[in-house]
């Protein structure tokens, strides 16, 4: 039991391996057949360590991606519904208060030019959404090139990334060479204290705070709805009997 405390979640393992003033206990096979080393086993732990640096960068572009699609579907709300132009124009501002009115006007008037010119080979759903497009126009293409960039660019970036570190981190079984492994970088500098944030705002108000506060909503608003509609009349219609009225 002992022999594999260190190696249950890689977490645990990492700390085990760092904080231990003696060797890590390997497990029997490994220590009888001689196929890794502790020394082996540490390096390749901050190899896999600096895989999940990325993987937090990834989660990251994640949300975003997932931030910048709801964004792009306002434009598609706002054909339906009043409260997303709001939104859209709160946007819209800000970007103009950045670059000027003077590039909002240009890029409004090349895309009315161009969906004057497209609108009969566009789709339905896309000719429909231009009139939204061309009153927004930074908001419009800001997001668009956002959403693509976040899509195919940095989150295949970041997976090449993961796959560099992860492949390395089995370097000694593979036979790659120590000094090919790919070096940490500035990713690694902010993610490494920001994996310990995000995990202490996960754990203490993500699962401590909201997830209790919202089922304790719940729990209110079930028993004021058990309450209210009360199954008491259904046992009074029950002693009245009326199938046998």
């Amino acid at each position: 039991m002992g022999a594999h405390r260190c190696f249950r979640p890689y977490r645990a393992t990492t700390a085990c391996l760092r904080t231990r003033e003696s060797q890590p206990t390997l497990p029997i096979k490994w220590r009888k057949s001689g196929a890794i080393s502790a020394g082996t086993l540490t390096a390749e732990l901050d190899l896999l360590d600096r895989a999940w640096d990325i993987v937090w960068w990834r989660r990251l572009a994640y949300f975003a991606t997932l931030i910048t699609t709801i964004f792009v579907g306002l434009f598609f709300a706002a054909l339906v519904y009043v409260w997303p132009n709001s939104i859209l124009d709160w946007a819209e501002k800000g970007l103009v208060s950045i670059v000027g009115e003077g590039a909002e006007a240009s890029l409004k008037w090349v895309l009315q030019k161009l969906g004057s010119g497209l609108d009969a080979i566009l789709p339905g759903w896309l000719a429909a959404v231009l009139p939204e497009v061309s009153k927004y126009p930074l908001a419009a293409v800001v997001s668009v090139v956002l959403l693509g960039t976040l899509f195919f660019v940095v989150s295949s970036a970041l997976q090449g990334r993961i796959a560099a570190y992860a492949e390395w981190g089995w370097a000694d079984q593979k036979g790659l060479p120590a000094a090919a492994a790919p070096a940490p970088n500035w990713m690694n500098a902010i993610a490494h204290p920001g994996r310990k944030v995000s995990a202490w705002c996960y754990r203490v108000l993500w699962l401590g705070v909201f997830v209790n506060v919202v089922g304790f909503v719940l729990w209110i608003i079930t028993l004021i709805v058990l309450t209210v509609s009360s199954p008491i009349w259904v046992w009074r219609e029950l002693r009245r009997r009326p199938w046998m009225a």
